[in-house]
């Protein structure tokens, strides 16, 4: 649930911060207008058209940003991009605004003495200085997140700062989303995993995708198991592509396992593991098989929960009988935070050794 929400809460941050800004630049108009018309002064400044141009610059941002909010709480991905760069063009030309207001300010009390507009001019220009210096610190702050979870999977410790009122539109916001119906080609919509499906085809109905997402624990996770071969990396098996074809999976390596036994063949088991983003309890586990050759696992898997990496201290929660090509589905009644996937000789070409091969696992919160 991590990634959507935290865009969502993202998002609505920078609407506070823009209403923040608009009140400073509106209170210091205010203060300019008194000052000069109530108070009869006889100062002429200028100061009051930094101000005004601030105000609308964030007025604009402020009803851009609620409109967008109420469109769409859970922005994409690509359109979370557009918002950061927007309020680091708006958060900048608020920076320079302040600067000008601070430096008409000092130039008003020093040559006009002017000491009351001048002072007004003064405050507000460091207080805006000061909200954009910060704003513009968070944006490249959260460009740089952007950035790292386009390869690496967001703490599940960020749940926890997003508001349940933020979670539970977020669910209804989906939930509306797919009773529309959307079509493949409105994958941007529906956020990370959704948008790594539809670049390679081939997806799930929207609403699978899109309730997946809100409770997937597993995808670019840390993962590991038996020796993998060159072209059948650990990763590979959880990284949000449901393609099954090599050399789309996970491939256990029959002669790394023999080395490192130190005998001269391997015989026995194989397995996969993938660290949780939390601990799970009773998950769902929806897994894609290769397109070929699930006889030299027996074509059959053994899903397991345990609190480790040490595949012995697992228990075995779920057999799975598959065949090629298939995308099968169980629930695995117990409690941890590694999820392990194992194949067992004894059956079919696998008498002796069992090579697991695998595409994609994908482990969906329940609770």
């Amino acid at each position: 649930m991590a990634v959507p929400l935290v865009r969502a809460r993202c998002s609505a941050s920078a609407d506070k911060d823009a209403g923040v800004a608009l009140g400073l630049s509106l209170l210091a108009l205010i203060a300019q207008v008194v000052v000069r018309h109530v108070m009869t002064s006889s100062c002429e400044s200028s100061l009051w058209i930094i101000s005004l141009v601030v105000l609308i610059l964030r007025f604009a941002d402020f009803i851009c940003g609620c409109c967008s909010i109420m469109r769409n709480p859970v922005p994409s991905r690509a359109g979370f991009l557009c918002d950061i760069f927007k309020n680091l063009v708006i958060t900048f030309l608020q920076g320079i605004a302040a600067l000008v207001q601070f430096i008409l300010g000092i130039t008003t009390v020093v040559q006009e003495g002017c000491a009351l507009q001048g002072g007004i001019g003064i405050g507000s220009g460091i207080l805006l200085g000061i909200q954009a210096a910060e704003e513009s610190c968070i944006w490249t702050i959260v460009l740089c997140l952007w950035c790292v979870a386009g390869s690496s999977p967001v703490p599940g410790w960020c749940d926890k700062w997003v508001p349940e009122r933020a979670k539970r539109e977020a669910r209804k916001h989906r939930t509306r989303l797919a009773g529309c119906g959307l079509q493949s080609g409105s994958g941007d919509l529906n956020g990370s995993l959704l948008e790594m499906e539809g670049a390679h085809g081939g997806f799930a109905a929207p609403h699978n995708l899109m309730k997946d997402e809100l409770r997937d624990l597993s995808t670019r996770q840390p993962s590991g198991g038996s020796p993998a071969r060159p072209d059948g990396p650990h990763r590979l098996a959880n990284d949000g592509d449901t393609r099954q074809d090599h050399p789309h999976q996970y491939h256990f390596d029959m002669v790394a396992a023999a080395q490192a036994s130190g005998l001269p063949q391997y015989v026995g088991a194989s397995h996969w593991w993938v660290k949780l983003r939390r601990t799970a309890r009773d998950p769902e586990v929806k897994l894609w098989t290769r397109d070929c050759c699930s006889e030299i696992y027996g074509r059959q898997l053994f899903v397991l929960l345990g609190n480790s990496s040490d595949v012995r201290h697992a228990a075995e929660c779920a057999a799975l009988e598959v065949l090629d090509d298939q995308q099968v589905s169980t629930i695995c009644l117990g409690t941890g935070e590694y999820l392990f996937v194992e194949a067992r000789p004894g059956r079919a070409e696998a008498e002796e050794v069992a090579i697991l091969m695998l595409p994609e696992v994908r482990v969906l919160s329940r609770d």
